[in-house]
């Protein structure tokens, strides 16, 4: 994959990030939404893989979110983390 690809690719989970994150991050610090550091961000990737996991053994669409809302979120969770790991490392 090129890295123009890869760019098209996390454009629209970038710009959903955006989107929500006027929802949700008001007067709410995205660590307040993982309170428990690494803990917190892998429980969610997690939630996102098991979430895949079950879509993935069920026939037909499903009435909610999708398979790529799934991995939309996985990659936006993800990220978080990477910027959480980021914050914690050595300067």
């Amino acid at each position: 994959m090129r890295k123009q690809e890869l760019l098209d690719l996390v454009t629209p989970i970038a710009e959903l990030v955006e989107a929500k994150g006027g929802d949700y991050q008001n007067k709410v610090t995205l660590e307040q939404y993982f309170p428990f550091g690494d803990k917190s961000y892998i429980h969610m990737l997690n939630t996102k893989v098991l979430r895949l996991i079950s879509l993935a053994g069920k026939p037909g669409d499903p009435s909610f979110e999708s398979v790529k809302d799934s991995v939309y979120d996985l990659v936006a969770y993800s990220a978080f983390y990477i910027q959480y790991l980021n914050s914690k490392a050595p300067k």
